[in-house]
């Protein structure tokens, strides 16, 4: 089990998971890293991240008029961030010099969340995910509000059963959503700890296939929100 914390500009947790037993086949499957498009409006969310991705790997400080308005506060407005513009590159430059696909969740009216994932040799996804907000017109990327830390169990890229029971442990008051290869996942009402955290127990909605999957993970407390990704696997039947 792993604590990560959230708030910093690349939010990657490590989850995966496995459980076996009663109820772990279902007529419907879901096959590996299936997604279906999200339709949010305005349009142009995930075109929003690329380009603030690109214009990262340029070095072109107009990354900084991307910046939703509470991750400028953060960065001390465009005075401060040539301070933090380094950190930034450092961590989603890399998305803006390969061909990554940008994927958008909707959360709401104005809100969002774009994963950017790349297929790896082994057929499973190098990913991240960042929060967008909308003014009304634009999109704007949010990649700096914090929810505190959380723990994922088990560990990134372990191997899971079809249906299986997933778990993550947040500070108390942060609620979870979870989405496997893009799609909803059933997220039931966390149980405290008794350690100043909630623990909240997920499952895909339908069986998954034998092959890799992605989850992404969004944390909201207040108007506070944070993202992350991980993978596992599914094993082929023996």
């Amino acid at each position: 089990m792993s604590r990560w914390a959230l708030g910093t500009a690349l939010l990657v947790a490590v989850l995966a998971g496995c459980s076996s037993g009663p109820g772990t086949t279902t007529a419907t499957i879901l096959t590996p890293t299936t997604r279906v498009p999200a339709p949010i409006a305005p349009p142009g969310v995930a075109d929003t991240v690329r380009g603030w991705t690109t214009q990262l790997a340029q070095g072109s400080d107009t990354a900084y008029d991307l910046l939703g308005p509470r991750s400028a506060a953060a960065v001390g407005g465009r005075e401060g961030y040539p301070g933090v513009q380094a950190q930034l590159e450092a961590l989603w430059a890399r998305w803006g010099k390969v061909r990554a696909t940008y994927d958008a969740l909707p959360l709401g009216d104005r809100s969002g969340v774009v994963v950017v994932h790349i297929l790896q040799k082994d057929g499973s996804e190098r990913a991240a995910a960042v929060p967008v907000t909308s003014d009304g017109a634009r999109w704007l990327v949010e990649p700096l509000l914090g929810t505190g830390t959380y723990r994922v169990t088990p560990a990134d890229r372990s191997k899971i059963a079809s249906l299986p029971d997933l778990t993550v442990e947040v500070d108390a008051g942060v609620s979870v959503q979870a989405f496997v290869d893009e799609q909803p996942a059933r997220v039931e009402t966390g149980e405290p700890t008794g350690k100043g955290n909630d623990r909240f127990l997920y499952r895909p909605r339908i069986g998954l296939q034998p092959g890799w999957h992605l989850v992404t993970f969004v944390f909201t407390r207040g108007s506070d929100i944070a993202a992350g990704t991980v993978r596992y696997r599914v094993p082929a039947p023996k």
